[in-house]
């Protein structure tokens, strides 16, 4: 059963629920076009990953992309690859800042 009803407020808040309202938009508005913007950024990993020719060594790739793309292309997870990255980054780092301390 739906009852109507109406909310009866000082035009000073109308003003601060406008307001937060239209941020709120905005928000779901940006939330939206980056859903798109990383849908439309996985479909060009996969169609590279099996249609792009790798010639250059590994060394040379420097874009996230790239890498994402040759993981795939690979079968590699890439959960798994960005995991081992990082740990191996905060094991060197880890170590640098000790040899540092002494």
């Amino acid at each position: 059963m739906r009852l109507p009803a109406r909310f009866v407020t000082h035009p000073e808040l109308r003003t601060t629920f406008e307001a937060d309202h239209a941020a709120r938009n905005s928000k779901e508005a940006e939330a939206i076009k980056q859903a798109q913007k990383k849908g439309a950024r996985a479909v060009k990993i996969h169609q590279d990953a099996t249609t792009k020719n790798f010639d250059a060594p590994l060394s040379s790739y420097k874009l996230k992309d790239d890498f994402l793309t040759i993981a795939q292309a690979l079968g590699l997870a890439v959960e798994t690859l960005f995991v081992q990255t990082y740990h191996c980054r905060l094991i060197g780092g880890n170590h640098h800042h000790h040899r540092q301390q002494f």
